[in-house]
């Protein structure tokens, strides 16, 4: 083999290593994910993200909890979270002010303080059975939060957690007909200031 063809073919190699590199940093796995707590700590490029799918699994192992709160998600518009998260951390996705749609599965027990504060955008909100606390202020500031669905079966409510949104307005005049009384008055207290 002649000198040009040996030079011609290990440039071709080095440009497919160079592309190669390219392409995985690309695909760079997205999550800041710390295995020994199962939780995941936050996302990359987080700032350029408009649909965020949280796996239930990174490289293997069970998430169960998502921390991210970076504050840095202006473009987020919808989040889906898979089965087997059980928390959602303090601030995870606070002040995401495009944020529309979120999918949360039935093994969320605990959404804390500020999760979806300040999502100028959310309307609708299912909180299955399983959800056993919602945090201070867990939903406060999300103006256009006008249907909220809990279940009964939600153990406590921090204070301020549906402040400022169109469905505690609506609570407070007595729109709402079909509530447990229990939670209805949790739901009232937690506004209360105290």
């Amino acid at each position: 083999m002649s000198k040009k063809v040996s030079i011609s073919i290990g440039i071709i190699i080095l440009i497919a290593s160079i592309l190669l590199i390219i392409t995985m940093l690309d695909f760079e796995e997205e999550f800041i994910f710390d295995s020994a707590t199962n939780t995941i700590l936050g996302v990359r490029n987080s700032d350029k993200i408009q649909e965020l799918t949280i796996p239930s699994k990174i490289n293997g192992v069970k998430v169960k909890n998502i921390k991210i709160s970076d504050g840095n998600m202006e473009k987020l518009e919808k989040v889906i979270i898979e089965e087997g998260i059980e928390t959602i951390g303090e601030q995870c996705f606070y002040d995401s002010p495009n944020l529309i749609t979120v999918v949360i599965p039935k093994t969320v027990k605990k959404i804390e303080k500020q999760a979806f504060s300040k999502c100028d955008q959310l309307i609708n909100i299912t909180l299955l059975n399983t959800v056993e606390e919602i945090g201070e202020e867990a939903f406060s500031e999300c103006l256009k939060l006008e249907n909220v669905y809990i279940s009964d079966n939600v153990k406590t409510i921090g204070k301020k957690a549906f402040l400022g949104t169109q469905w505690m307005t609506d609570l407070l005049e007595g729109r709402e007909e079909n509530m447990n009384e229990n939670l209805y008055k949790k739901i009232i207290e937690s506004n209360e200031e105290k």
